[in-house]
C-alpha cells in the first residue's frame, strides 16, 4: 500500500466539493488564518 505525497483537493464550497480539478483559486481566510481553496467553478 502506498501513500500519495500530495493530499486530494476539495473544493470547500459545501454545495459543490469537487476533487481533482485542474485548477483551484484561493477564497476567504478562517479564523485558523488557512485560506481555503475553490474549484476554479467556485472561485
Amino acid at each position: 500500500m502506498s501513500e500519495s505525497t500530495s493530499p486530494l483537493k476539495v473544493c470547500f464550497n459545501p454545495q459543490c466539493r469537487a476533487s481533482g480539478a485542474e485548477k483551484w483559486r484561493k477564497g476567504w481566510m478562517l479564523r485558523s488564518g488557512e485560506i481555503v481553496e475553490l474549484c476554479y467553478r467556485c472561485g
